[in-house]
């Protein structure tokens, strides 16, 4: 995967490609580089993703250090492959993680990892964002909401006498 094990990178647009495929000069601004300084536990079943325009990045980059180094072997790499990968890491200086301060970047977050909510979110309206826990509340409101509100306008006794969704009340062993 793309940003994994120490490779940045991300897509253009269109018109960008275009401009790369017609040799026309190609003028990229430089984003802003935040560092995030990762500190508590996740919760059990939570996920941090690579990417995630939910909150306005275009990539998220991760170092490189012994835990990389712990996947490869457990993944299979051979002990020469491995043994180049860090040779080539620590001799660009990207081996291990960086300390406060070490690198200038635009802005520096603290995150606490323990905050982090199993959540979903759609491709279309990321900012829809649901954490988990309230997934049931919010289909049952959007299912009986009218059309006019986004909504399915059923009643929400429906979703008890139908067997065909995780909504159902009854136990799957009830069933017909």
């Amino acid at each position: 995967m793309i940003n994994a094990l120490g490779v940045v990178g991300w897509g253009v647009g269109g018109i960008e490609a275009e401009a790369g495929m017609l040799g026309q000069p190609l003028v990229f601004l430089t984003p802003d580089v935040v560092g995030v300084h990762l500190h508590g536990r996740l919760r059990e079943g939570a996920t941090i993703a690579n990417m995630a325009p939910e909150y306005g990045a275009t990539m998220g980059f991760f170092p490189v250090d012994e835990a990389t180094v712990r996947y490869l072997e457990a993944t299979g790499r051979t002990e020469a492959e491995i043994g180049a990968f860090r040779a080539y890491f620590t001799a660009q200086g990207l081996f291990g993680i960086p300390m406060p301060g070490d690198i200038d970047y635009s802005e520096v977050i603290e995150f606490d990892l323990g905050s982090v909510q199993p959540s979903i979110a759609g491709p279309k309206r990321p900012q829809d964002r649901l954490n988990l826990p309230d997934m049931g509340r919010a289909f049952v409101s959007l299912f009986s909401a009218s059309a006019e509100d986004d909504g399915y306008g059923r009643p929400a006794t429906e979703l008890e006498r139908q067997p065909t969704g995780w909504a159902c009340r009854r136990p799957w062993a009830a069933w017909p």
